[in-house]
């Protein structure tokens, strides 16, 4: 196969992956709460992995302006999801942080889904999943930069 044609093919694999994992972030979301947003569980996310962190670097790692982060903490803090307190090592900075019911929901979501894509992988072969995460990876990288 021509290396255009499997570029293609990535191409359409990977729109069809991100039009799924987009459905499943809104399922996702709502699981955790029924008002809650799929940009809203990436912020969750977030926090979950990193622990407090402040409102620019939340900003930084989801890709989004500080003004939109802002919009978004300031629904999942309407949601008791979240805490957003004063930073005590800088007055001028804000901490976000997931509040202990964010983090029991976010957990349970997460064991679940885990569970879950657990389940679709069950049959496939522990080289094959391997190779699959080290290019997954190796893309992401490449599309980082």
């Amino acid at each position: 196969m021509p290396e255009s044609d499997a570029a293609a093919r990535v191409e359409v694999e990977l729109s069809r992956l991100l039009r799924r994992g987009r459905r499943v972030s809104d399922d996702v979301a709502s699981a955790v709460h029924p008002d809650l947003r799929a940009g809203d569980y990436a912020l969750l996310r977030v926090l979950a992995e990193c622990g407090p962190t402040r409102s620019g670097e939340l900003a930084a790692r989801l890709g989004l302006d500080k003004s939109t982060t802002s919009r978004l903490t300031a629904g999942v803090v309407e949601l008791g999801l979240v805490r957003s307190t004063v930073d005590d090592t800088d007055a001028r900075a804000r901490l976000v942080e997931l509040t202990g019911e964010g983090r029991r929901r976010f957990d349970a979501v997460r064991a679940e889904r885990r569970a879950q894509f657990a389940a679709y992988l069950a049959t496939w072969e522990a080289a094959d999943l391997a190779v699959l995460a080290d290019l997954l990876g190796r893309l992401n990288t490449d599309l980082d930069d």
